[in-house]
């Protein structure tokens, strides 16, 4: 049996495409889908060792579909390891796990608006623009659900 993926391997994981170790679910609703995904990871056909990941609540373009994670979803989709359909059982890990703090509306807009050429470049250019206008850098408060960015006046 593998360990369960780490906080930064899961984050890796939620940037590549749907593959052999990647699965995205709007919802539960396609529970015979999960099973599918569930199936075929535990036979791990291409014999990778590693676990695969079914990212359930997140749209294929990897935007948080806003599903509700309850412990009601949590258990339905831990039953779904022992209600019969899968056999011989597999080895699963269910968990609410927060992946990522980025709000996808925001880095739309801060492109529209020439900050980011791509993901990863706002928050350097910001920083550039705010040093050569002397002001100090900006303050970042992550929380669950938000990021708070605090930009102070030059002087």
């Amino acid at each position: 049996m593998t360990a369960p993926c780490t906080q930064d391997e899961l984050r890796a994981l939620m940037r590549e495409r749907e593959s052999d170790r990647v699965e995205r679910k709007r919802s539960a609703a396609d529970g015979s889908g999960i099973r599918r995904n569930l199936c075929a990871f535990a036979n791990d056909l291409p014999g990778r060792g590693a676990p695969g990941v079914i990212f359930v609540g997140v749209e294929d373009d990897g935007r948080c579909a806003g599903l509700r994670i309850d412990d009601r979803l949590l258990r339905e989709l831990a039953g779904m390891k022992d209600d019969g359909n899968i056999l011989p059982l597999p080895s699963i890990t269910v968990e609410k796990r927060h992946i990522d703090y980025r709000n996808a509306l925001l880095a739309e807009i801060m492109h529209h608006l020439g900050f980011a050429q791509r993901f990863g470049l706002g928050v350097p250019l910001a920083d550039r623009a705010l040093r050569e206008n002397g002001n100090p850098p900006a303050e970042f408060e992550f929380q669950p659900a938000q990021v708070t960015v605090t930009l102070r006046p030059a002087g």
